[in-house]
């Protein structure tokens, strides 16, 4: 009840400021017990304070009463509440008011009280909002001892709350969807273009909420979710389309499109339709959803490869290297002519040819120390045939080394590498890619050409059963045979038994040249 006067206090002021229409003082009916003690001692004071009123009441009632036919006994009920000692009590335990009037103006649960105070707002949302947030910081005896009770005020209250939430949770999520596309890429760059359009779609829906005034509600603020990791499959879906044509030139990308866009459109259809509910919470799931899908699917089709395009594909096709996170941090290297040393060259030319591809090329140049096995006879190669060649990392490598030395790259392309290896960006007129025997066989058969157009240098990888003879063939005229140690049981004996030496060997290669 003393807290309860700050309140009024406080409503009061508000009330001058035309923010509180009226509020119910119900407090007025209940007098707290410093007060009721007040009101005794003045009670006290009053009849028998040095006025001493209740002895002069007494001498004159003592004097009049007669001549009206009274006794002073008629009046001993007035004289005993007069001389009566009074204690403060508590008006709510009294029976002083009934317990249904009770109820309504205050309630007792744990050892607490708590008094009720209707009070009228202003119909002002800003308003409302002003007065409820001044009253719940107003302090007494240094802490905060009112309460709103209103349903409207905790549900924005909450939805403020989930919103906070929302965001770090987003922001969380953001990190581990971010760490997942790092993980599966294994590139930073294709992660950032990937993730880009994704979360940008989600700063649209907020934008554009922003500038209509649509609020988020506990109800709009999940299908937000959805929306977001519905972008997250349609940024994987594009991304997977944009590095299949990058590598091996196959037109998936359009058939993701088209699977995207009738999975938007349905989603569009079905959910947007909430927006001819009377509801307002449903009403606006409907236009976040329709914001929202609309926003991911344009973004997917268009800023995505758009990225891709600008960091890596128009490059590469101009025979320059992809943009990555590596080239990025050694500019020098990067940006300048020829800055770059061979290694660096064949690894940016295998760039987002698919995690296999990389990791192979990488613990091969560990692995051989940059193919130096390979240096004292690449300068003096002529036509060089990598058989089973997988990827053609030597391939690129002897063009690298050798300006003018000529390389067939062979394999049966059953895991679609020797594909991969014919789009890299290095290839030039001196490289050929083939499956078919009848490109590698006429080229020894043929006795009448040059022995310049012989296979002087012979690569064996794997072995390729319906070919291996053939290959075997054109060995015999070579100057140098490398055999990977891998395939060493299969072609060994076979290519000693040609009068080729074992000469050299590293970690993956042997070395044979001709007695």
């Amino acid at each position: 009840l003393t807290f309860n006067k700050t309140l009024y206090a406080e409503l009061e002021n508000q009330k001058e400021n035309k923010k509180v229409s009226s509020y119910g003082n119900t407090a007025s009916l209940f007098i707290t017990t410093a007060e009721q003690q007040q009101r005794i001692e003045k009670w006290n004071d009053f009849w028998f304070g040095k006025e001493k009123r209740a002895a002069k009441l007494n001498t004159m009632m003592a004097a009049e009463c007669p001549k009206y036919g009274f006794t002073m006994d008629f009046f001993q009920p007035f004289w005993d509440m007069l001389n009566a000692k009074y204690e403060p009590t508590s008006l709510f335990e009294s029976d002083a008011f009934p317990s249904s009037l009770k109820s309504n103006m205050i309630e007792h649960t744990g050892g607490k009280y708590i008094l009720f105070t209707p009070v009228q707002i202003n119909k002002s949302e800003k308003c409302k909002r002003e007065v409820t947030d001044r009253i719940v910081e107003t302090e007494v005896s240094g802490s905060r001892r009112f309460v709103i009770i209103d349903p409207f005020y905790y549900t924005e209250e909450l939805v403020e709350i989930m919103n906070n939430d929302f965001n770090v949770a987003l922001f969380i999520s953001s990190i581990f969807v971010f760490l997942v596309l790092l993980i599966s890429f294994r590139s930073t760059t294709l992660a950032i273009i990937g993730f880009i359009p994704m979360q940008l779609s989600w700063y649209i829906v907020l934008g554009i909420m922003g500038i209509l005034g649509i609020k988020f509600n506990l109800v709009n603020i999940v299908i937000s979710t959805f929306i977001y990791g519905i972008g997250v499959d349609y940024s994987i879906f594009i991304m997977d389309g944009l590095l299949s044509n990058f590598r091996t030139r196959k037109q998936l990308l359009v058939f993701h499109k088209t699977a995207i866009l009738f999975s938007a459109f349905v989603l569009i259809i079905g959910i947007s339709s909430l927006l001819f509910a009377t509801h307002p919470a449903m009403k606006s799931i409907g236009f976040s959803t329709l914001i929202g899908m609309s926003a991911t699917v344009i973004i997917a089709y268009s800023l995505q490869p758009f990225l891709f395009y600008w960091l890596i594909k128009r490059r590469t096709s101009k025979g320059l290297a992809p943009v990555t996170a590596y080239n990025l941090l050694h500019p020098k290297s990067f940006f300048r002519p020829n800055g770059m040393n061979d290694a660096q060259k064949l690894r940016n030319n295998y760039e987002y040819k698919g995690v296999e591809v990389e990791q192979g090329l990488q613990e091969e140049l560990k692995s051989t120390v940059h193919y130096k096995l390979f240096l004292r006879d690449v300068f003096g190669a002529d036509n060089v045939l990598n058989y089973g060649c997988g990827a053609a990392y030597l391939s690129y490598w002897f063009t690298l080394k050798n300006d003018t030395v000529k390389v067939m790259s062979f394999d049966d392309d059953k895991d679609e590498l020797l594909t991969i290896a014919s789009f890299c960006y290095l290839r030039n007129s001196r490289m050929t890619f083939s499956t078919e025997v009848d490109d590698i066989a006429p080229l020894q058969k043929n006795e009448a050409e040059s022995t310049d157009d012989k296979f002087s240098t012979i690569i064996i990888n794997r072995s390729l059963p319906d070919t291996d003879a053939v290959m075997l063939e054109i060995a015999k005229d070579a100057k140098v045979v490398f055999v990977r140690k891998s395939v060493m049981a299969t072609f060994g004996t076979k290519i000693e038994s040609f009068g080729f030496a074992n000469t050299a060997e590293d970690n993956i290669f042997v070395r044979f040249t001709k007695q």
